[in-house]
């Protein structure tokens, strides 16, 4: 019996022993899992911020990436190839801190400028800088950059200007958006930088004097035609008021006149003013406004160029080409011309409410004219905008001519022939229709008007326009520094510390095992 007891306690001895053995084995190995999880979340924490720290230090620009909307941080072809050749030094200096682009302006994120700011530094061949100088701290900078205090600089102002500031374009928050009725319809960063570092770095500057005094539509985005005036300006013009009625003269520097909806017509005198303005070899646009007034004295002067402006509607009767079920509001053929010698299918601009310009009987050889917009065979004219007065007969209608004058060059003193341009319809290029209708004609027409008539025309490649970037909204990709901050912040804590948790987590599960 007691045998058989020793026995069974030898047998207990030797479970207990074994389970103190197993137990032991099992309490090693949850240490060496703890340990080897806590080790891998560390690692993989270190490996991160190691990878992040050398990416940075050896590629840095290079590998950073435009999250932004509609690649607004990305600078394009004419850009890239507008500091490509580029030779003069450009200096791009923001009155403020790197910060003050993180936050909103007036419900904008311009977060992305910065970035933009540096594609700039990288593509332009060592010939371009950015500097962030906060004028609060360093109010000397303003006298630095404007010392005759002509161009009211500001906080916040970015100052594009040649390397002894003698040239220089103020652009404002403002300038770098494309706003109608108080909405932001998109982004023009781009453009306008670009053209203040081809206007800084021009050797040739034509000067605009936009007429005043007949009524016209001024300069300012109230008046409705502030996109034409960017055009202009970010295209290498410098732009002048002038009211021609008090003007003796048109000013010596003059390339070109451009008179933007008269509501009055312009007086005898001013038509010899204008006229010997002409005869030097100027330019002159006329965009009118429609009304049932005859404007004599202005057609007084465009005889001269074998034009006449009509007080005649014009009629689009073709329904495809009619836009709104109204035939004042119609899709215009744009004939290959002097101005505008690019071809495209169907190419086409928005024309509403327009004059009919016609020639004026005054053929001569050293005269020359062009149709620019015209409808399709099937328009027709309201004589006098009365509507029980329309023409019978259906036929082509012109709403904007061409004319150059080659007869005043004498080769010594005027080398170059008299332009004018009139279009029957000013809202051709008026912030409505540039804005709303972007893939029209319209905005590379009114780029290649211009460029022709200041006889810039060697240079109007299609690749120079840059047209604004619109307002694009993201549910995903990120667009503001906040949602990037965000985003690092969850891939670099977030993320490790629910790893760390998760191995803690198992190793208790297994602990128990």
């Amino acid at each position: 019996m007691n045998k058989k007891n020793s026995q069974i306690e030898q047998t207990e001895k030797n479970t207990q022993n074994k389970g103190s053995e197993e137990k032991g084995q099992r309490d090693k190995r949850s240490r060496q899992l703890k340990r080897t999880s806590i080790l891998s979340a560390v690692v993989f924490v270190a490996i991160i911020i190691v990878i992040n720290v050398i990416l940075n230090s050896v590629v840095g620009d290079r590998w950073q990436f435009d999250w932004t909307a509609n690649k607004m941080a990305t600078l394009g072809s004419v850009s890239e190839q507008v500091l490509n050749e580029n030779t003069k030094d450009v200096k791009i200096t923001v009155l403020s801190d790197e910060s003050a682009f993180n936050t909103a302006y007036n419900g904008a994120d311009i977060s992305f400028v910065p970035k933009l700011l540096s594609e700039y530094v990288a593509k332009g061949n060592g010939k371009i800088s950015v500097d962030y100088v906060n004028p609060t701290q360093n109010p000397a900078i303003l006298t630095t950059l404007d010392p005759d205090g002509l161009h009211n600089i500001n906080q916040n102002n970015i100052v594009v200007s040649n390397a002894d500031y003698s040239k220089l374009k103020v652009l404002t928050y403002n300038n770098l958006l494309q706003i109608q009725d108080y909405y932001i319809t998109g982004y023009v960063a781009e453009e306008v930088i670009t053209g203040a570092i081809n206007f800084v770095t021009a050797d040739f500057t034509p000067v605009v004097y936009w007429t005043s005094g007949h009524g016209e539509a001024g300069q300012t985005s109230n008046d409705g035609y502030s996109v034409l005036k960017m055009l202009l300006e970010q295209n290498n013009y410098l732009v002048k008021d002038l009211n021609t009625i008090t003007a003796t003269t048109i000013p010596d520097d003059a390339e070109m006149l451009l008179m933007v909806a008269p509501t009055a017509d312009i007086s005898a005198p001013e038509v010899d003013t204008y006229l010997e303005f002409l005869k030097k070899g100027g330019s002159l646009v006329v965009l009118a406004e429609y009304q049932a007034t005859d404007l004599t004295n202005l057609n007084a002067l465009l005889q001269n160029f074998n034009l006449r402006l009509t007080n005649d509607l014009v009629h689009e009767n073709q329904a495809d080409k009619v836009l709104f079920s109204d035939p004042v509001s119609f899709m215009a053929n744009m004939p290959a011309s002097t101005i505008y010698t690019q071809t495209a299918a169907n190419q086409s601009a928005v024309v509403i409410n327009s004059r009919a310009v016609t020639t004026a009987d005054n053929a001569s050889s050293w005269i020359k004219t062009d149709p620019v917009l015209q409808t399709s065979a099937q328009g027709s004219r309201l004589i006098g905008g009365d509507q029980a007065n329309e023409t019978q007969d259906q036929a082509v209608q012109t709403v904007a001519m061409y004319s150059e004058n080659s007869g005043w060059v004498d080769g010594s003193s005027v080398t170059k022939p008299a332009k004018v341009a009139v279009f029957g319809s000013a809202m051709t290029f008026s912030d409505y229709i540039m804005l709303n209708y972007q893939t029209a004609g319209n905005y590379p027409l009114a780029f290649y008007t211009l460029y022709h008539m200041s006889n810039m025309e060697a240079n109007a490649k299609q690749d120079y326009i840059i047209q604004p970037k619109a307002v694009i909204t993201y549910s995903i990709l990120p667009s503001s520094q906040t949602q990037v901050q965000v985003v690092s912040l969850f891939l670099m804590v977030i993320l490790p510390i629910a790893m760390l948790v998760t191995a803690l987590v198992i190793y208790r599960r297994r602990k128990n095992l």
